[in-house]
C-alpha cells in the first residue's frame, strides 16, 4: 500500500465510527496524518538531496561522461541506456555510435552543470559511477532513447529510471528515428528496407543479350549473398548490437521479409538463366546460318571465277584460229603481189604510225616465198 494512500484510508475508516470512539479515532487519525505528512516532506527532501550537482568536463561516448564532483574527476555511465560503441578497443565503431556521441557532446559541452541521481548499485565493474543525469530538470538518459540513439536496458536492481527511458525508447520506435530510421544507411532497418525494396520481377526484352543476362545474374548472386548475410545477422545473439535495439517481434518480422526477398531473387535468377539459354541457342543458330551463308557465297564466287576463266580460255582459242587464217590469207595475197612479196613487209607498213590504233598488231616481215614471217617494229623495221 502506497504511503500517500494511508491518510485517505484512515479517514474513510474513521467516518464509519461514531461517538467517543469517533473523537478518539479522529485525534489518532489527525496525528497519523501529521506524521505521514512529515514523512512525505522528509522523503521529498531526501530525494532532493540525493541529486548531486556536478560539472561536465567531457563526453566519452554516447552513454558515458566525465564530471568534476567537488574537485574529484569521475566517469559516469548513464543508467538504463545503451548506445553503440565508439571507443571500445576490441570493437569497431558501431552504427549510430558517432551520432549518439555527437548529440551528447552538443547537449553537455564542457562546463555544463548536471544533477546526478544514483540508484541501488552505485558503480559497475569498470569503476564507473552509475547514475541518471538531469540537465535543467530533463532526464538526459531518456532523451538519448527518445532520439533513437540508444536502447533502454537495466542491470541488476537499477530500475528507478528504466520506465521513463523505456517509454522514450518506444516513442523512437513508433516515430522511426535514429537507429529505427530507414534513412540511417547503416541501421538494421535501413539494410532490410533497402534490400527488400529492390524489384525481383523479370521481363524479357528485345535488347537482351547473353552478356546482359550474365551481368544481371551476377548482380542477383550478389544480392542473394547480401540477403543471406543479413539473415545470419538476424539469427545472431539478440543481446548484441544491433539486435538489442529491437524486440523479438520486430526481428522475426525483418527476418521473414528478407527470406521472402531471397525467394523472389532465386525465382528471378531462374528466369534469367532460362532467358540466357534461349539467347545462347538463338545466337548459335544465327552463327550457324551466317557460316552457311558465307560458305555458299564463297562457293558462288569460286564458281563465277571458274566460269570466267573458262570463258577467257575459249575466247583466246578463237582468236588464235582467226590469226592463222589471216596469215594464210596474207601469205596468199602476198604470194600474188610481187611488190609486197619482194619487200616481205605487211601492207600495214604503208599506214602512218600515227594512224595505227594502240591495239593494232605488230607489223610482219615475210620470208621469201611468203610462207613464214617475223614481227617487226612498224617504225624501226627491226625485229621484235
Amino acid at each position: 500500500m502506497g504511503v500517500t494512500n494511508i491518510p485517505g484510508r484512515l479517514i474513510a475508516w474513521a467516518r464509519s465510527l461514531s461517538g467517543t470512539r469517533l473523537l478518539l479515532v479522529s485525534a489518532a487519525v489527525a496525528a497519523a496524518v501529521t506524521l505521514i505528512a512529515s514523512m512525505l516532506v522528509w522523503h521529498a527532501r531526501t530525494q532532493a538531496t540525493a541529486l548531486r550537482s556536478v560539472e561536465v568536463t567531457r563526453v566519452i561516448d554516447g552513454d558515458t561522461i566525465e564530471v568534476l564532483d567537488e574537485g574529484v574527476t569521475k566517469r559516469i555511465r548513464l543508467l538504463n541506456i545503451d548506445t553503440p560503441e565508439t571507443v571500445d578497443p576490441n570493437k569497431p565503431v558501431e552504427c549510430g555510435g558517432k551520432e549518439a556521441s555527437d548529440w551528447l557532446a552538443q547537449t553537455l559541452p564542457a562546463g555544463t552543470s548536471v544533477e546526478l541521481d544514483y540508484d541501488v548499485t552505485k558503480q559497475d565493474g569498470y569503476g564507473r559511477d552509475l547514475a541518471a543525469a538531469y540537465k535543467d530538470g530533463v532526464l538526459i538518459n531518456a532523451e538519448i532513447a527518445r532520439l533513437g540513439l540508444g536502447a533502454s536496458m537495466s542491470v541488476d536492481e537499477n530500475v528507478e529510471h528504466f520506465e521513463e527511458v523505456d517509454q522514450a525508447n518506444k516513442e523512437a520506435i513508433a516515430r522511426k528515428v535514429g537507429m529505427y530510421s530507414p534513412s540511417l544507411s547503416c541501421s538494421l532497418e535501413s539494410q532490410v528496407t533497402s534490400l527488400t525494396a529492390t524489384d525481383t520481377s523479370f521481363t524479357a526484352a528485345s535488347t537482351d543479350t547473353v552478356a546482359t543476362m550474365d551481368a544481371q545474374a551476377a548482380g542477383i548472386d550478389e544480392a542473394i549473398a547480401r540477403a543471406a548475410a543479413l539473415v545470419k545477422l538476424l539469427d545472431s545473439s539478440r543481446d548484441e548490437f544491433p539486435l538489442y535495439f529491437h524486440d523479438s517481434t520486430r526481428i522475426n518480422s525483418m527476418r521473414e521479409s528478407v527470406e521472402r526477398h531471397i525467394a523472389g531473387l532465386q525465382s528471378q535468377q531462374a528466369q534469367v538463366v532460362t532467358r540466357r539459354a534461349q539467347l545462347q541457342a538463338e545466337a548459335e543458330a544465327a552463327q550457324a546460318a551466317a557460316d552457311a551463308a558465307a560458305a555458299a557465297e564463297a562457293e558462288r564466287q569460286a564458281e563465277q571465277a571458274r566460269q570466267a576463266q573458262q570463258s577467257q580460255r575459249g575466247s583466246s582459242g578463237s582468236n588464235g584460229s582467226n590469226g592463222s587464217s589471216g596469215s594464210n590469207g596474207s601469205n596468199g595475197s602476198n604470194g600474188s603481189n610481187g611488190s609486197n612479196g619482194s619487200n616481205g613487209e605487211s601492207s600495214s607498213q604503208s599506214q602512218s604510225d600515227g594512224d595505227r590504233p594502240s591495239t593494232a598488231a605488230p607489223c610482219r616481215r615475210y620470208a621469201p616465198g611468203g610462207k613464214s614471217f617475223i614481227y617487226i617494229d612498224c617504225t624501226t623495221k627491226q625485229p621484235i
